[in-house]
């Protein structure tokens, strides 16, 4: 590639597909030999910006399509809002997705499937393409989420710019599209467990990095195990007090299509269960993309929302109770015990040894006085708080660069 500056574009989702990237666009801004473009989706560029890193939203997609679409997509986003998400990138989400959707099937399917599915019904792979033809990145990368990045890696692979996908936990449902020809190439791992799964589920043509997760990085950070002490003193717990602290999901259906429990109705239950079991204390941890409170009647609990970081969190909890999230891995990986509601093989953390799974909330009680540590054996995680540098050291090949300091 010779000794010009590469182009690289990375762009993702909120949530912790974000936290995967941020990492990596740390170690990519302090290179003078890269020109780093981010764009963050819906929650992801006030993560992004919050981390000290510029970032763009939806809206620099908007231009390349045309004025005509507004009356179309405007009825569908018009009253959604979240405090992390720009009013300009909400519109131009829609409209972006909507154009795309119209170009494909008609106005009036498209109208129906988003009344359907909302968001979900967005996949706009020829406006990014016309994006990507305009930009000419030297490299794509993205977190492995569906939908616009999805798209994204599309459009990249058609147009012969390399893609890089940065993954984050289990690929049991990106698996379908992951493994696709279409796809990119490249995508880093957390284990040998998650590339053995990809290879059994057709990733033959593609290259599987096993990196761990740049997110995870921060856990084994001193700062890290600090603030989870200074968690438990603030909220007054003694040695001998055990905390569960509960993981809000991130929408109110996981990818498989299960219904999750509303926050408030598990708070109340560990009202009751704390009530029940003196030397137990309960805390509530939302999810970045559904902020939320403690229910009135939960008056003995906390909520750990945004001012404290998820790992701070973790280390200052003593048994973890959630229904599908990354923390659960986390968690498990510092050797919290693990109680997931009814998630059966998706996350698959009990089939790993990582979580106990109950079939109901009303059955986790027992679980949570057992606290079963969890097994890391099987799964043999990599990359522990070194992730960050081995993915970068995967973007310095495809670019064909040696390492800063190497």
């Amino acid at each position: 590639m010779g000794g010009a500056e590469r182009y690289i574009l990375l762009a993702c989702y909120g949530g912790g597909h974000v936290q995967s990237l941020i990492p990596i666009a740390r170690g990519l801004v302090k290179d003078n030999r890269i020109r780093l473009r981010t764009v963050g989706f819906t929650t992801a560029r006030a993560a992004f910006e919050r981390a000290g890193i510029k970032a763009e939203g939806y809206s620099i997609f908007e231009q390349y399509v045309p004025a005509a679409i507004n009356k179309v997509a405007d009825p569908f986003w018009k009253g959604i809002s979240h405090p992390d998400v720009r009013i300009e990138d909400t519109r131009a989400y829609f409209r972006v997705g909507m154009y795309d959707l119209v170009e494909e099937i008609g106005e009036q399917a498209a109208r129906e499937r988003v009344a359907a599915k909302g968001r979900a019904a967005f996949q706009p792979e020829m406006t990014l393409a016309r994006f990507l033809e305009h930009e000419r990145p030297d490299l794509v990368i993205t977190s492995t989420s569906p939908r616009s990045e999805l798209a994204l890696q599309r459009a990249a692979r058609r147009a012969g710019i390399t893609g890089l996908a940065v993954s984050d936990l289990f690929l049991q449902h990106e698996s379908c599209y992951l493994c696709s020809p279409g796809y990119a190439r490249d995508l880093t791992v957390i284990a040998r467990y998650v590339a053995d799964f990809l290879r059994q589920s057709g990733c033959t043509g593609h290259r599987l990095h096993v990196t761990g997760n740049p997110a995870f990085d921060r856990l084994f950070q001193p700062q890290a195990r600090e603030e989870g002490r200074r968690i438990r003193r603030a909220l007054g717990l003694n040695s001998g007090e055990i905390l569960i602290t509960w993981v809000g999901a991130g929408s109110t259906i996981s990818l498989p299509g299960k219904r999750f429990h509303d926050n408030a109705e598990v708070l109340t239950w560990l009202e009751w269960f704390c009530r029940r079991h003196p030397g137990f204390r309960y805390a509530f941890r939302p999810h970045p993309n559904r902020p939320a409170r403690l229910p009135e009647e939960c008056s003995t609990g906390a909520c750990l929302g945004a001012a404290y970081s998820v790992e701070g969190v973790l280390w200052a909890s003593d048994v973890v109770l959630l229904e599908a999230s990354t923390a659960g891995f986390q968690a498990a990986l510092i050797g919290r015990p693990v109680v997931t509601i009814g998630a059966g093989n998706y996350p698959p953390y009990a089939e790993l040894g990582l979580a106990v799974d109950v079939p109901d909330l009303e059955s986790a009680g027992e679980a949570l006085l057992e606290r079963r540590p969890p097994d890391l054996e099987r799964l043999a995680p990599q990359g522990l708080g070194d992730a960050a540098n081995r993915v970068l050291q995967v973007v310095y090949d495809l670019l064909e660069l040696e390492a800063m300091g190497a």
